[in-house]
């Protein structure tokens, strides 16, 4: 049972409103059939109003959710589902936009990579400092919840691993420095006609000073 069997209707979405208009946030996102893009922003919602939330919920007699909110272990899990999916929310943006390319991109999934296999190594010696929905007041480590942190990392590495299997700019220099590479032109992965378009263009000066104003 999950809060999704809940939030189903106005008067109850009016009445936890009233609860938390001295937050910042003063309505609570109650739909969780959203995108995934969001939920990271819904869960760090549920983290920030928790005492609210528990005393709406005691009015209201729900005693299954106040024992979710209580329970050290589950608000663990929720704390670390809120800053993954904030990562993934910011990895996601940042591929986004009129400049963003393939070589840029690329750059990015390789660096979150990375990033996955540097977080479960932190988090294997308990330091948890880059996932800070972690570190509440109260905090005393993770406990149990640590082995299924380890776990959902490495599995999202290989997810990104499965559906980014060669993930590669090598061919693709030419792109980030194509007037540095002209010397080079017989190495490219080009063809003939392909090979002169590229040194036509790599000899023209005026083209030149434009792509170094802009990178």
């Amino acid at each position: 049972m999950g809060f999704d069997s809940f939030f189903i209707d106005h008067k109850t979405e009016k009445q936890l409103k009233s609860y938390v208009r001295s937050k910042v946030h003063i309505s609570l996102i109650l739909h969780t059939d959203i995108r995934w893009l969001s939920r990271g922003r819904v869960l760090n919602r549920v983290l920030e109003l928790k005492e609210e939330l528990k005393t709406f919920f005691q009015e209201e007699r729900h005693d299954i959710f106040i024992k979710l909110l209580e329970n050290s272990t589950w608000c663990l899990k929720l704390s670390y589902l809120a800053d993954i999916f904030i990562k993934l929310n910011e990895l996601n943006l940042s591929m986004q936009g009129r400049l963003e390319g393939i070589v840029t991109s690329v750059n990015k999934i390789k660096g979150f990579q990375r990033k996955l296999k540097s977080w479960k190594s932190a988090v294997q010696k308990d330091d948890v400092s880059n996932f800070p929905s972690l570190q509440q007041p109260g905090y005393k480590g993770l406990g149990t919840v640590k082995n299924l942190i380890l776990n959902h990392l490495e599995q999202l590495r290989e997810a990104v691993d499965m559906y980014f299997p060669s993930l590669s700019t090598e061919k693709l220099d030419w792109i980030v420095s194509p007037f540095e590479l002209a010397d080079m032109a017989e190495e490219l992965d080009f063809t003939a006609i392909e090979r002169d378009e590229f040194l036509d263009m790599s000899a023209d000066s005026s083209l030149k000073v434009k792509f170094e104003r802009v990178t």
